[in-house]
């Protein structure tokens, strides 16, 4: 049965085993890879039967959302937000949970090009004490001190009522080409989830 919590974990994965098609090069910027995440969560949303918007929401824009229909009105099912600046991560959740944007949505799911862990524990708890009933989040970023650090990780959580489940992947460069771009692996091959605490709401 394919529950949100399971969609969630699944569009992770996806992510991480489709990386290496996005061929972010390691001499390019961050808005290439923005544009390149955009790109490949609207495919995803079109090909299983969504109307992709972005900037939906004039007096908030939202990054991307799926909707079922064309309808300017429509309540989306799924809403994410990229953000590459640590410093913005907060005002990123704030803007996701704000009822204006977030009320209503089942999925939300926040993107961060880079994250200290202490960044990506803060957002986390914002979106584990923050999500309604009935709402879940995918909250996943590169963990990093700074951005020529020796190593990374890619952190995700996947967030429901009930629990939260988190996972990390590997980047690395590809050596092999002339030009070396980013790829992603799991150890092992498979992701291994690990339940961590739950929302602190009453």
């Amino acid at each position: 049965m394919m529950t949100t919590e399971r969609l969630l974990q699944m569009l992770f994965v996806g992510y991480v085993r489709s990386f290496a098609s996005f061929r972010w090069y390691s001499r390019v910027n961050h808005a290439d890879i923005t544009a390149k995440e955009l790109h490949h969560f609207s495919e995803i949303g079109e090909r299983i039967g969504f109307v992709v918007r972005r900037e939906m929401n004039w007096e908030h824009p939202r990054d991307l959302c799926w909707v079922e229909t064309v309808d300017p009105g429509a309540v989306p099912f799924l809403y994410l937000e990229r953000e590459s600046k640590q410093g913005r991560m907060r005002h990123t959740i704030e803007k996701m949970l704000d009822p204006q944007n977030g009320a209503g949505v089942p999925v939300l799911v926040a993107s961060f090009g880079l994250l200290n862990a202490s960044s990506f524990e803060i957002a986390s708890r914002m979106l584990r004490d923050g999500v309604r009933d009935g709402q879940s989040a995918l909250l996943y970023a590169w963990i990093g001190d700074r951005e020529d650090a020796p190593r990374f990780d890619v952190r995700a959580d996947v967030i429901t009522e009930a629990r939260c489940l988190t996972t990390e992947a590997t980047p690395y460069l590809n050596a092999e080409s002339a030009a070396p771009y980013w790829c992603m692996r799991f150890e092992g091959g498979q992701p291994t989830w690990r339940q961590r605490e739950a929302s602190k709401r009453p």
